[in-house]
């Protein structure tokens, strides 16, 4: 599950933190990515990450599970319910 955030503003991903730390999820990937350089260093590792972005300047969250993601979000509540439906196991 990436998250990308705008450049310098790494501290906005916490509100889709705090909602990803009240679930459980054995066994899956969490990434918070800031767009640039960073984003480029991580994509060499993580290749998921390497075609995301932070749609209209705001932090963006992808929820993607076995090669396929759901619609990007910035909502917070949107986010909840794209995790609500992630397989556990």
């Amino acid at each position: 599950m990436p998250i990308v955030t705008p450049s310098g503003k790494k501290s906005d991903a916490e509100i889709f933190l705090s909602e990803f730390r009240k679930k459980y999820f054995p066994n899956r990937i969490l990434v918070v990515s800031e767009e640039g350089g960073e984003l480029e260093r991580q994509a060499e590792m993580i290749p998921v990450i390497k075609s995301k972005i932070a749609q209209n300047g705001k932090t963006t969250a992808y929820v993607c599970e076995q090669g396929f993601c759901k619609l990007p979000t910035s909502d917070q509540q949107t986010f909840s319910k794209q995790i609500d439906t992630v397989e556990k196991y």
